[in-house]
């Protein structure tokens, strides 16, 4: 019988979810602490493990410009709980195509077929969620993605949703609940066993 895991993952984009994408004099973009207040909330209430899947993962690649501890205290001078710093357990590969729309979930593919191959889930409730502000495929793999809006990064409105997909609470209450736009695409498909029920919602970006 395969190894059942318990684990939650959670797989973090970093600009336009820890920033609304504004960018410093110098052409970069930081973390925002308020932001970064609700990343705890995420990590602290799901007790999830956390993927890097931003751009700012180069800085751990080869050659890397900083290690993973390094990374770590990075996130801690930004305002990370000790629950994200010790959740940051790994972070994908170099992008294989940048004009591929769908290359970076097929590296979040990679990732788990890598480090959850031959595993299942012990019970019923999403153990993967990607917090993304860009659409790069995850639904049509079957991920449950929160999507927020680039323009503003993470809100309490995104934390929420984490939590419940977390905790397996139906999405169509998340869903019907929320005060503004929808900025999430969710797909039960393949994170809850034998449940074949797909909850997708999409909105333009305008």
């Amino acid at each position: 019988m395969a190894e059942a895991i318990s684990t939650k993952y959670l797989f973090l984009d970093i600009d336009g979810v820890l920033n609304d994408h504004t960018k410093y004099p110098n052409g970069y973009c930081g973390i925002d602490y308020k932001k970064m207040e609700l990343l705890n909330r995420i990590v602290e209430g799901s007790k999830c493990k956390i993927v890097l899947v931003s751009a700012w993962r180069y800085m751990l690649l080869d050659p890397p410009a900083m290690t993973l501890r390094g990374f770590r205290y990075l996130l801690t001078i930004h305002g990370a709980s000790e629950a994200v710093v010790n959740g940051l357990c790994g972070y994908l590969d170099y992008d294989k195509d940048i004009n591929d729309p769908y290359d970076r979930s097929k590296l979040v593919d990679k990732w788990l077929y890598q480090n959850l191959q031959g595993k299942r889930f012990k019970d019923p409730r999403p153990r993967i969620v990607v917090l993304d502000d860009t659409d790069c495929g995850y639904s049509d793999l079957g991920l449950c993605h929160v999507m927020p809006d680039p323009k503003v990064g993470l809100t309490e409105w995104e934390v929420d949703m984490v939590l419940a997909l977390f905790m397996g609470e139906a999405a169509e209450v998340v869903v019907e609940n929320t005060p503004k736009p929808l900025y999430a695409l969710v797909n039960y498909t393949r994170t809850l066993e034998g449940d074949t029920n797909k909850v997708e919602q999409q909105t333009d970006h305008k």
